[in-house]
């Protein structure tokens, strides 16, 4: 009699006497365990298949259920394998997703932004607080209609077009454009900011000199009141050419400045100072009444400087 190993395998049957042929090999224990497994020899019975014959080749209910498991595995094993993707095959799909979670996550910050400048308003021309005449004779009211529904009108309607133009190329990905685009952008938007600050500066019952904390920060900065109007309009007739006389507020230093910018550059994007008072000394600002003496318009504009705005603007911007 042979034993089976634990470690599996196949016995061949021990031949018993001569006639006695093969019986089925009793099983000891459950068909589980595999354990005290003995096999008889006997000749094959009616239901023992033979070898060759497509069976189980003579095995054991044991081993014929053992062998079934180690096919299933091997059959599970190779599904696995075949329906996982090779190394390439999963490096790009990889590659795949990642993209498309990077397109996705571009998309949902791109999305919103573009909505944002799709729905904006539109900038318009703010009224002004007073009539064309109201600051004669210092500014006459040809000047003020021209300069306020022509020029500022200009920078408005100008403005309005190159952003809805910069929003196209924003949504095609048009990167030479948004550049071609931007000094446009500067300019026009610079034009409306600069006017917007510039109008309200300016009041009929404007002139003399500010009060309170404003007039100290004056005389803090500059010594005087006097010092200070001689300063600015030092600066502003020197501008060659076009542009912008102005006093701001560095906050980071918490003192006043005063600073010139040419053309329409806006003073908080070119310099960091906070506007409080701008004096345009573009030629269309004065040319009709003054010719070409600016030191004349600059002395007459302070004549209508609204101190009441310029304390508002100064105050607000300490918080």
């Amino acid at each position: 009699m042979v034993t089976r190993p634990e470690t599996g395998g196949w016995a061949p049957p021990v031949p018993g006497p001569p006639g006695a042929g093969t019986s089925s090999p009793p099983l000891s224990g459950s068909l589980g365990q595999g354990r005290g497994l003995a096999l008889a020899g006997r000749t094959p019975g009616p239901c023992t298949p033979r070898r060759g014959s497509g069976g189980s080749r003579g095995r054991s209910p044991w081993r014929t259920a053992v062998s079934l498991r180690r096919r299933r595995r091997r059959a599970s094993v190779d599904a696995g394998r075949s329906a996982r993707p090779s190394v390439s095959e999963r490096g790009l799909a990889g590659a795949l997703t990642m993209l498309s979670r990077a397109a996705l996550s571009t998309s949902r910050t791109l999305v919103p932004a573009l909505g944002c400048l799709g729905s904006r308003q539109k900038h318009s021309l703010p009224d002004l607080p007073y009539d064309y005449g109201a600051l004669e004779p210092h500014i006459n009211a040809q000047i003020m209609q021209l300069h306020h529904s022509k020029h500022h009108a200009a920078y408005v309607n100008n403005l309005n077009t190159i952003e809805e133009k910069y929003l196209e190329a924003l949504e095609k990905g048009d990167i030479t454009a948004q550049i071609a685009l931007q000094p446009g952008l500067k300019f026009n938007g610079g034009g409306h900011i600069n006017h917007s600050i510039f109008w309200t500066n300016l009041s009929p019952k404007g002139g003399g000199e500010p009060k309170g904390e404003l007039l100290e920060a004056i005389k803090r900065d500059f010594g005087s009141f006097d010092k200070f109007k001689e300063k600015l309009t030092t600066v502003s007739v020197g501008v060659q050419g076009s542009g912008w006389g102005w006093l701001g507020f560095n906050k980071e230093q918490g003192r006043l400045q005063i600073a010139a910018c040419f053309n329409q550059d806006p003073l908080q994007g070119t310099t960091g100072l906070i506007p409080l008072l701008g004096i345009d000394v573009w030629e269309h600002a004065y040319y009709l009444q003054y010719k070409n003496v600016r030191p004349d318009y600059l002395k007459a504009i302070w004549n209508v400087i609204n101190w009441e705005n310029v304390t508002e603007r100064y105050m607000a911007c300490k918080k």
